[in-house]
């Protein structure tokens, strides 16, 4: 297959190829393989409503979502029990050098805890993340889909960044937690790489992990969102 040219479209089908590349649990109900997305939330309030009981029996509400025991919506007072080194700071953000010396950005807004960033400076004995037992550089896009059971959903604009080196694309999973966070993990591949639309999901490596508050999210990145037809809250 020739290789790819990353247009926004293909960015697009990036996360609309993956909606059916991972293992799904066999249903009564047979989907067409045109509906892959949904382009809005049109009817997923409903199915999630639906599903409410049936996620508390499958996994207890996740209540332990945190970076380095920092969770969302906790009081800005808090950072100043943070006993790392300060690289930045500015108005409603402040960044801080982690123990295995990657990035941890943290965002207030109202006075409380509402984005949290552990970004990899790409150092191969700095490989772990603060939240999951990914890998970074190592876990790919097919092994979060995988680890998920679901493609989640993506931003429409936040789809994917193509850079004059890179691919990068940005995948989001709401949890089942009363606390209403979001996980995105963030991968990143080379343009050097044969990529192609059979193994670039194999090729985008985990980069970068944020928390944040669902709201906030919406705010700084829109309204609008593209869902897998399979999409539902995880648990960790």
């Amino acid at each position: 297959m020739k290789n790819i040219i990353f247009t926004s479209i293909f960015l697009a089908l990036i996360f609309i190829i993956g909606c059916n590349n991972y293992p799904k649990k066999e249903s009564n109900t047979k989907q067409d393989a045109n509906t892959t997305i949904q382009v809005d939330k049109d009817g997923i309030a409903d199915k999630l409503e639906k599903d409410k009981q049936t996620l508390k029996n499958k996994f207890p509400p996740s209540t332990n979502i945190a970076m380095q025991g920092i969770k969302i919506n906790a009081p800005k007072k808090v950072l100043e029990e943070l006993k790392l080194e300060l690289v930045a700071k500015e108005k409603n953000m402040v960044k801080y050098k982690t123990d295995n010396g990657n990035v941890l950005s943290i965002t207030t807004a109202n006075n409380k805890v509402v984005y949290l960033e552990n970004d990899w400076l790409q150092d191969p004995k700095s490989k772990q993340p603060l939240y999951t037992n990914f890998t970074f550089g190592e876990t790919n896009l097919n092994d979060i889909r995988n680890k998920f059971n679901t493609n989640g959903f993506t931003y429409k604009n936040r789809m994917g960044i193509t850079t004059n080196t890179h691919v990068i694309e940005f995948n989001c999973f709401e949890f089942n937690s009363p606390n209403n966070e979001i996980l995105v993990t963030i991968t990143k591949a080379s343009l050097k790489e044969n990529l192609t639309e059979a193994n670039v999901a194999s090729k985008l490596k985990l980069d970068a992990l944020i928390i944040a508050d669902k709201n906030y999210l919406d705010k700084m990145w829109g309204q609008e969102k593209l869902f897998d037809t399979n999409y539902k809250k995880i648990g960790y």
